[in-house]
Order: C-alpha cells, then sequence, then structure tokens
C-alpha cells in the first residue's frame, strides 16, 4: 500500500464570496457592540440593539414610587430588596441592558443583593447607579507613564494599595444614557444612593468604593470624590 506523502504546504483560511462588504468584525462607536460586517444575522441583531439603545429602556411608570428626587428634568426612583416583584423585574431588565452594552458575564450584576436608583425621562431609563453593602476596599494610587504622580494616566496605570479599608457602600456599576452624558446625572444618583443607603444618616465619600472602574468610570469617582486616589473594591 503506497502512502501519500503530507502535504507541508501552510493552510490559508479561504472564505467564499457571497457578496459580504466586509469579513471583519467592527465596534459601533454609538452603541458599543462589536458584530461583523457582512454577515446577514449579525447586522440583524446590531440593528434591533442599537435601536433599543438609542430610545432607552422603556418605562410607563409606578404607582406607589419610591422617589428621592429630580435631576436633568427627570426623576431619581430607588428599588429595594423585597420590593414589588413588578419594580423588581424592571431592574433585572436594566442590568440585562447593561451586562449587554458592558460587556459583563451575564447575570453579574445581580449575582448579589443590590439597590438600585434609576434615572427616568421622558418614560424611559436613561441611568442607573446598581449598588451593594461592602465591608471592604482598596485605594489606588495613580501614576503618569513616565512614573510620576498626577495627570490622568492610562487605565493601566492604576494600582492598589494592599492596605485594606473599612467600607459601607460599593457602587456596582454606574450608567448613563449618552444623550443625558454631562448633565450631572451620574452625580445626583451617586448623591442619592449615599443619601438613602441608611435611614437618617448620609453616608461619606471616604466610605464608598467602585467597581469595574473603566478609563470614564476613573474619571467620575476622581472627581465625584475630588482626589486620584479614590475607593475600588472587587
Amino acid at each position: 500500500m503506497q502512502v501519500k506523502p503530507v502535504n507541508s504546504r501552510p493552510k490559508k483560511q479561504l472564505y467564499l464570496d457571497l457578496g459580504q462588504v466586509d469579513f471583519s468584525c467592527t465596534t459601533c462607536k454609538v452603541c458599543g457592540i462589536m458584530y461583523a460586517k457582512g454577515e446577514e444575522q449579525d447586522e440583524h441583531t446590531h440593528d434591533l440593539y442599537h435601536k433599543q439603545f438609542l430610545q432607552g429602556i422603556r418605562f410607563a411608570g409606578w404607582k406607589g414610587e419610591r422617589l428621592l428626587g429630580k435631576a436633568a428634568e427627570g426623576r431619581i426612583l430607588a428599588v429595594l430588596p423585597g420590593d414589588h416583584p413588578h419594580h423588581l423585574a424592571k431592574v433585572k431588565e436594566v442590568s440585562e441592558h447593561l451586562e449587554k452594552q458592558l460587556g459583563l458575564c451575564p447575570g453579574w450584576l445581580l449575582s448579589v443583593q443590590v439597590k438600585a436608583f434609576l434615572f427616568v425621562k421622558e418614560k424611559k431609563v436613561l441611568g442607573s447607579v446598581i449598588a451593594e453593602d461592602i465591608k471592604e476596599c482598596h485605594r489606588v494610587w495613580l501614576a503618569t507613564a513616565d512614573g510620576s504622580e498626577g495627570g490622568r494616566p492610562p487605565l493601566q496605570s492604576i494600582a492598589l494599595n494592599k492596605t485594606n479599608k473599612g467600607a459601607i457602600c460599593g457602587f456596582r456599576v454606574i450608567w448613563v444614557h449618552q444623550s443625558q452624558r454631562r448633565m450631572k446625572v451620574a452625580t445626583r444618583l451617586l448623591d442619592a444612593a449615599r443619601s438613602h443607603w441608611m435611614p437618617g444618616c448620609v453616608i461619606p465619600h471616604h466610605l464608598c468604593a467602585f467597581s469595574q472602574v473603566t478609563e470614564d468610570g476613573r474619571a467620575l469617582a476622581q472627581s465625584y470624590c475630588r482626589t486620584s486616589e479614590f475607593l475600588v473594591y472587587k
């Protein structure tokens, strides 16, 4: 029996040319979702998500809302553990939307007991802070690329102080629809969370910590806490 020699030539990935515009993946600059151009299913999924992103999360309102205040011509509501199932269902919908948009693991946001603070405007949820009880955190320190402190360095220059610090309130995620940014909505949501976390007191900044800090999140944390050495937790 004759054995055919193995073809040692390097292999190439081949594609069928069916009229696709592009085979590469791209990230939409508006909604942030990654999809493959030219792939019909991917483009359909992107179109649906893009429309939902632009519209925001629909919200008709509830009877007996827990109204905390006003912000940017909208209102801030709180949803706590044990609230009406319809209220908790809306928090779940918001969480699933944020997990897709921010690239978080499905179910991660509600894998612990949380309190949700929603910014509602024009019958849509256009901002949210989801927070949890925590006991400890770490202080960050920042350095510029040349090793000096200060400025606004790249995200990878964040380092954690190894010493644990006590904390009470952990901001699990902070989100504001792009149409409402630069309007102090995130600040109002964070203020509402601190002011209504415990009856009769306002949680000070130095007992609050941030999780899943992006570059924009870092800038917000620095501005809100008025220090570059804000607190983070895992």
